[in-house]
C-alpha cells in the first residue's frame, strides 16, 4: 500500500514482530512493507503483515485523530483490525477503520521516511492526498 502524497509504503517500524510494533511509512518493498488483504465482507478487510503475521490495529479502538496505528496479534472479527476500502478515483483508495470511522493517513501529510501512519477524520469518497492509497501487488 503506497501513499499517494509521499510515494512511500506502509510498514512495521524496524521490521518488529511483536505486539505494539508501530506502523510507519517507508521506502522499499521488503516483507515488513507487504500486507495480506483478507476479505471479511462488505468491502472490509483485515490486513496482516507478511513479515510478522500480525494485523494492522487501531490501539484500543481509539476514536482520536492522530492515533498512530500498530500491529497486534491477529484476531478474526476484531473491529480494531478491520479496514473498509473506498474507491477514491484514479486507482486510489481511502481506508477507513471500522472501530473509529477514521481514515488511514500519514501524519500531517508528511513525506518523511519512518513517519507515523495514523488515523484522521475525512470523507472516504474524497480523501486528502495524505489519506489516499494505491494498492500494489507484491
Amino acid at each position: 500500500m503506497v501513499n499517494a502524497q509521499s510515494g512511500l509504503t506502509i510498514a512495521v517500524a524496524g521490521g518488529a514482530t511483536g505486539n505494539g510494533g508501530l506502523i510507519v511509512q517507508t521506502g522499499g518493498s521488503g516483507r515488513a512493507q507487504q500486507w495480506r488483504v483478507e476479505d471479511v465482507g462488505a468491502g472490509c478487510y483485515q490486513l496482516a503483515n507478511a513479515h510478522s503475521g500480525m494485523a494492522m490495529d487501531n490501539p484500543g479502538g481509539s476514536t482520536g485523530n492522530g492515533t498512530q496505528m500498530q500491529q497486534w496479534s491477529f484476531a478474526p472479527g476484531n473491529i480494531n483490525q478491520t479496514w473498509c476500502f473506498y474507491e477514491a478515483g484514479g486507482g486510489l483508495y481511502s481506508i477507513r477503520n471500522r472501530a473509529s470511522g477514521l481514515l488511514l493517513a500519514v501524519r500531517a501529510g508528511s513525506s518523511g521516511e519512518g513517519d507515523a501512519v495514523q488515523q484522521w477524520a475525512g470523507d472516504p469518497a474524497a480523501p486528502q492526498p495524505s489519506q489516499s492509497w494505491r494498492l500494489v501487488p507484491a
